[in-house]
């Protein structure tokens, strides 16, 4: 997940033209697909491995990954780790090599020999690791089968592996649905479930096509512009294809409503296409005083949304607080993080990330206004909730903003940046670590709870009540979490086992913790004061 704007993206360059200046987007965390409409694409024939465009796709994955990832790599290693995807193809195919030459080997030995190359020369090594490809495409009856998406997916993974947990590719239909999810897709806003062939509706959103054409949950579409569900190959998969496709281009469907006990009613439904980005914020309840705001992801709408949501709010005169459920919350794109956190910040740093590439050191900081008026908020969390969520959990407290009530959060403090490749498949790569505002690193760490929920049994208001007598306790701890070194993985595990991350989905204590901590003004009070470290905090981590 890059830092900087998210509207930007790492494209290839054209045919024999290396990039000067690449684009990207920023994204963090760990995106999970949606059970909405899938990208519309007529199916093509595999393309075969081709020498020209495999020099093109590997050269740019090395060249990208040498200039960008968060440890510097060399040519050798980069072609010697990627060639070791070869034996993914076929276990009886690989790869050694020493100081002078490359050597490619099956059963009987040694087949081929190819002079090592200067270690930091990356085009002579994007060779090496094309010829050596080729090479064992012509003994190999596995690799020679194999078209280019399946010995790309088999190489590229072979590398990425060796580098860290989140760099990972993506081949071009992964890649589509990924961007989908990002940016939005055009489509009709509809999730569903399949049924006796037919496509049974769960959920209409909101302002979408379907919302204001009348669909309701519980109506079934039994065709797609006329084509039975059945006859789509009856799949969720292929269901999906015919749904989604050019933003206001029309859809047809068959749609059964069944009304009370009536026998069910056929209609005709026509729609265009629209941009449907998929819902992350979710108003849970208000009634009591307290917004109770469930945020999943973060996509290009979520801060705009949860503005939305928080603006309505607001305009309830019994609205005493706030509470930001982070729980499960996988992550999402980078800005989407810090442009929530700065709704609520009326100043001071919100992450700083820090890598090799001069566009990877970014420093980010809240500006002027606080949309909810300096309401108390507490932020919900679990083991779940990484990178993105992180983010915006850590802004909140280390600012004073917020109090964190849950479990210690994922741990997942490196960010990525998204490149498109030659394929137009994707290539997601580590390039930076983010910091939190007074400076700590969250990477094997987390975001530290200041009310620790490790038991549904908990009663809420004695919990809270007990800060009270735990205040010296809770200021100490607070200090060891922010100041325990980075490459102490000792002491951070320790750290964390004090409050161990779970998975609170579904778990109302957490809930029930954090409205009792917004009611009891005292307490709250106590629990920001201790958590809001010092000013000079930051300087222990320069």
């Amino acid at each position: 997940m890059a830092a900087g704007t998210v509207d930007r993206i790492i494209r290839p360059a054209p045919p024999h033209r290396w990039p000067l200046r690449i684009r990207r987007v920023a994204l963090i965390g760990l995106w999970v697909l949606m059970a909405a409409p899938v990208m519309a694409a007529a199916p093509a024939e595999p393309p075969p491995f081709s020498r020209d465009e495999a020099m093109r796709m590997i050269g740019f994955t090395f060249d990208v990954i040498a200039e960008r990832h968060l440890e510097a790599l060399s040519g050798r290693t980069l072609a010697l780790d990627t060639l070791k995807g070869l034996t993914t193809l076929d276990p009886s195919v690989s790869v050694r090599a020493d100081s002078d030459w490359v050597q490619l080997l099956d059963e009987r030995g040694v087949v081929a020999s190819y002079s090592a190359p200067a270690d930091t020369s990356l085009s002579a090594w994007t060779r090496v690791t094309v010829d050596v490809t080729q090479a064992a495409q012509k003994i190999s009856h596995p690799i020679s089968e194999a078209h280019a998406e399946e010995i790309y997916q088999a190489l590229i993974d072979a590398l990425l592996s060796t580098l860290d947990p989140y760099s990972r590719y993506a081949g071009q239909s992964e890649a589509a649905e990924n961007r989908a999810n990002r940016n939005g897709f055009g489509g009709i806003g509809i999730r569903y479930v399949l049924e006796d062939g037919k496509l049974s509706i769960t959920e209409v959103m909101s302002d979408t096509p379907a919302s204001d054409a009348g669909l309701k949950p519980g109506d079934a579409v039994v065709s797609i512009d006329g084509t039975p569900i059945m006859k789509l190959g009856g799949t969720l998969e292929a269901a999906r294809q015919r749904l989604r496709g050019p933003i206001n281009s029309p859809v047809t469907l068959s749609v059964e409503r069944t009304e009370g006990k009536a026998r069910p009613r056929l209609m005709e439904v026509s729609l265009r296409r629209g941009l449907v980005v998929p819902q992350t914020v979710f108003m849970v309840s208000d009634s009591d005083g307290i917004g109770h705001i469930r945020i999943s992801g973060f996509n290009h709408r979520t801060a705009k949304a949860l503005e939305e949501v928080v603006s309505a709010a607001m305009q309830q005169k019994h609205l005493t607080g706030l509470l930001l459920d982070l729980r499960g919350n996988p992550g999402g794109l980078l800005d989407q993080a810090v442009a929530a956190a700065d709704l609520f910040m009326d100043r001071g740093k919100i992450v700083t990330t820090r890598g090799r590439h001069p566009e990877a050191m970014q420093s980010y900081t809240a500006h002027p206004d606080d949309i909810s008026k300096g309401l108390p908020i507490v932020v919900l969390v679990d083991g779940k909730s990484a990178s993105a969520a992180e983010i915006l959990a850590t802004a909140l407290e280390d600012s004073g903003r917020a109090v964190v009530a849950g479990t210690s959060t994922y741990g997942k403090g490196t960010v990525q940046t998204v490149i498109r490749l030659p394929n137009d498949g994707e290539l997601t790569l580590t390039w930076s670590r983010f910091h939190s505002p007074t400076g700590y690193a969250l990477e094997g760490l987390g975001v530290m709870p200041g009310v620790c929920v490790y038991d549904q049994g908990m009663t809420p208001d004695l919990s809270v009540q007990a800060l009270a007598h735990s205040t010296s306790d809770l200021e100490s701890f607070n200090m060891q979490w922010r100041t325990v070194a980075t490459g102490d993985a000792t002491g951070r595990a320790a750290l964390r086992g004090r409050c161990p991350p779970g998975n609170h989905a579904g778990w109302n204590v957490d809930v029930a913790v954090g409205k009792a901590l917004l009611r009891n003004g005292p307490a709250y009070g106590q629990a920001q004061t201790v958590l809001t470290p010092p000013d000079d905090t930051a300087s222990l981590h320069r």
